[in-house]
């Protein structure tokens, strides 16, 4: 169906317009724009739905989770979110202790990892250069650094927090990462 757009809030000097690109099937409880801009990733709770940005965006893929599993808000306003890989190849989300990851062509989920110990709490893209990862956090008080290219190689893993990992926040051009708990 072609895009549509309706008044949402009109002024003299300003029109601010809502812009329905897809129909959607799902009630979704967030969405997000992808680092590079060229995909909105839609959590709903039984999987994860993708658009393409653009004029002529045409692609959409829905990566549905395994019988059995849903997104659960762990927060007020936040649920478990979905993130990119490097070329946008892999759709990776973390659902409770386990790792999914979609190839984003077909959707088909092509590997699922029990991860931590305890619920995933963040999820968070990391490409630098060649660098293909995905940063975790748990309530287990990890931060584990996963290589996409190569999943079956020995992780990185940050340990010894006093408290749950709450959120990861990164930098790939300051190279730097900050961690936030509560106390």
């Amino acid at each position: 169906r072609p895009p549509r757009s309706t008044p949402l809030y009109s002024s003299a000097a300003s029109d601010v317009y809502k812009r329905q690109v897809y129909e959607n099937a799902h009630h979704l409880i967030q969405i997000k724009l992808s680092p590079d801009e060229e995909f909105v990733v839609g959590t709903f709770i039984t999987g994860f739905q993708l658009w393409k940005t653009g004029k002529n965006a045409t692609m959409r893929a829905t990566f549905a989770l395994p019988h059995g599993i849903r997104n659960v808000s762990k927060k007020m306003n936040k649920s478990n979110n979905c993130v990119l890989s490097a070329r946008n190849e892999y759709a990776i989300a973390g659902i409770r202790k386990h790792l999914y990851i979609w190839d984003v062509k077909s959707a088909d989920l092509v590997k699922s990892l029990d991860a931590h110990f305890a619920r995933i709490i963040d999820v968070q893209p990391l490409v630098i250069g060649p660098w293909n990862t995905v940063v975790t956090s748990s309530i287990d008080r990890t931060v584990k650094v996963w290589n996409i290219n190569y999943i079956f190689e020995k992780v990185h893993h940050i340990d010894r927090h006093e408290l749950q990992i709450d959120s990861v926040s990164l930098s790939t051009t300051k190279g730097i990462a900050v961690t936030v708990s509560r106390s």
